[in-house]
């Protein structure tokens, strides 16, 4: 969960707007990856094998990333107020779409096999391979902590817990002022005091925006008076104030909640 060190570190601006060319790009890899299992149906059997399982992967992906667009633009409707504060929870489909992608990237343990004995090189063996020992980590990973979680983020008077789709969590206090300090690739990079290294966040399916999430530890952070209302009949009111999308988030062709009166008329 936790990276100590980051290839390149991305402002939550532009983590937002990548997500919106990582649908795009799946769809165009699920394409060239069908249209390569065309070419060689009748001659390279092992790359058939990779060209349908990239295809099938990209493909899910893909809608799975729009599913989670749809989920966003209707983002109010996901954070609720309950006995321990105020939590987002995503749709349970959504849980189960990201599920999908790790059992199709364990799917390369025996697809492996099957290269190899299609005639395979040790490159695509390895590929396979490589893929379905990740995939299979992230699966030993959510039956070691009891399944599938729904809930991503909860908010209280005396911090913020962060929960993986896998079921691990971390609690940070309000007095470590955890802050959002950009984004990697997967997700949000967030530092506190007294906090060992950088928690990364992943937010690929995860329906709200790097730049939200940003504010919303900015604001809860510094403000006791804020934290204080988390445990107030207000709290839900006080949250979703803060995560109210600016204009630059509406113009700038990210993925963010859609606008208040299509958000209601739609309702």
């Amino acid at each position: 969960m936790l990276k100590k060190k980051t290839n390149k570190v991305l402002t939550c601006g532009e983590f937002d707007r990548r997500r919106r060319r990582g649908l795009i790009s799946c769809r165009v890899t699920a394409a060239l990856s069908f249209l390569v299992a065309c070419l060689f149906a009748l001659g390279v059997y092992y790359i058939l094998v990779i060209s349908l399982w990239a295809g099938i992967a990209f493909l899910s992906c893909s809608v799975s990333l729009a599913r989670v667009r749809s989920c966003l633009l209707g983002g109010r409707r996901l954070w609720h107020a309950n006995a321990l504060g105020v939590v987002m929870e995503v749709p349970r489909d959504l849980v189960m779409r990201e599920l999908i992608e790790w059992v199709l990237m364990t799917l390369g343990i025996p697809g492996a096999v099957l290269v190899r004995a299609l005639g395979g090189n040790a490159v695509a063996v390895g590929f396979f391979a490589g893929a379905g020992i990740y995939g299979s980590m992230h699966i030993v990973s959510i039956l070691w902590n009891g399944g599938m979680e729904v809930e991503r983020i909860l908010l209280h008077d005396e911090g913020v817990r962060f929960t993986w789709a896998t079921g691990g969590h971390v609690s940070i206090s309000w007095l470590q002022r955890p802050a959002v300090i950009g984004a990697s690739w997967q997700g949000a990079l967030i530092e506190a005091a007294y906090y060992p290294g950088r928690l990364e966040f992943p937010m690929g399916y995860v329906p709200m925006s790097c730049r939200q999430l940003q504010r919303l530890l900015d604001a809860f952070s510094n403000d006791p008076g804020l934290q204080a209302s988390l445990s107030s009949p207000e709290a839900l009111t006080a949250v979703l104030d803060v995560l109210e999308p600016t204009e630059e988030e509406y113009s700038d062709s990210s993925w963010t909640w859609a606008r208040p009166e299509v958000s209601q008329g739609g309702a």
